[in-house]
């Protein structure tokens, strides 16, 4: 919250429009007072700043909210904080210097970008989170590699990035890009941890539910809970896909009826009921039969 010296009403508070605000310090767009106050601050720190007016807004002020020769007093609590220098550099760049960036480069830079994406979603802000990640990943399939363990490096970032941009997707309610993100993290060479994975086989099997295709819905889930057996939410959306295919063949079945014969509306409404409690049964052994299958695995 900002005030004038003195007074109880603030003349700006993002505490009040409950929506933190974002600074890039160090490129001029911040008060010069407050540029230094925040960069003593650490994160979760709360502090009081009273700042004189030749490092605020000057002799002129900015009216009619702020007069001149204004002393500001500052209430700040520190967030967040992202080190966004290194994409910020690479981004400077034209697109040749790019191409001819360095690995090291290349590689801060993508690592830059997904912190971006991971401060988005901390806000909620998906779409943005997906352009960061995007980008991160834009700049790693770039990358020239000239050893072993800069492949290694490439490939655990991209896993991540691949990951993230699964999650990000899902809240957008892209399933077909999902897929696609989830695609691309298993086709890369090496093997991630058992945590990446996981996400990766939740969110593919999450998503290819949500396209109704159960049977590749069920595979990565039942993946992802072998990885992971005492997974609450996977156990959670298996169970949910395995209703949503009865209801799907449900559906399928009463549509196939109604096309070959025209029964009351009661006959249709008994029938349809009939199918649904047959389905239900018939997923309820599945479901009996995966969770026995996983156990049996272990």
């Amino acid at each position: 919250s900002s005030y004038l010296e003195y007074s109880d009403e603030p003349f700006d508070s993002s505490l009040l429009r409950n929506k933190p605000s974002k600074m890039k310090l160090d490129n001029g767009d911040v008060l010069p007072g407050l540029n230094i106050a925040i960069k003593t601050m650490r994160k979760n720190e709360q502090a009081r700043f009273l700042i004189n007016q030749q490092y605020a807004y000057g002799k002129i002020g900015c009216p009619p909210r702020i007069p001149g020769d204004a002393t500001i007093l500052y209430e700040i609590t520190v967030i967040e904080i992202v080190d966004t220098g290194a994409s910020d550099l690479f981004e400077d760049l034209d697109e040749m210097q790019q191409q001819g960036a360095s690995y090291k480069q290349k590689l801060e830079s993508a690592q830059s970008h997904n912190r971006k994406g991971s401060s988005h979603v901390a806000a909620g802000a998906w779409s943005q989170a997906r352009d960061a990640y995007k980008r991160a990943a834009n700049i790693m399939e770039g990358a020239r590699l000239s050893n072993d363990e800069e492949e290694r490096k490439r490939a655990s970032l991209l896993y991540k990035l691949y990951s993230n941009l699964a999650k990000v997707h899902l809240e957008l309610r892209q399933p077909a890009a999902v897929c696609t993100q989830c695609k691309k993290a298993l086709a890369i060479a090496g093997t991630p941890s058992d945590d990446i994975l996981t996400k990766i086989y939740f969110r593919y099997g999450k998503a290819k539910s949500l396209l109704n295709d159960f049977p590749l819905a069920q595979k990565f889930l039942l993946k992802a809970l072998d990885l992971s057996p005492n997974s609450p939410a996977i156990s959670r959306e298996l169970e949910a896909t395995l209703r949503q295919e009865q209801k799907c063949k449900a559906r399928e079945r009463f549509m196939c009826q109604k096309m070959f014969k025209t029964p009351s509306k009661t006959q249709n409404f008994s029938n349809l009921q009939e199918t649904l409690q047959l389905d239900h049964n018939e997923n309820e052994n599945k479901l009996g039969s995966l969770k026995e299958m996983d156990i049996n695995e272990k």
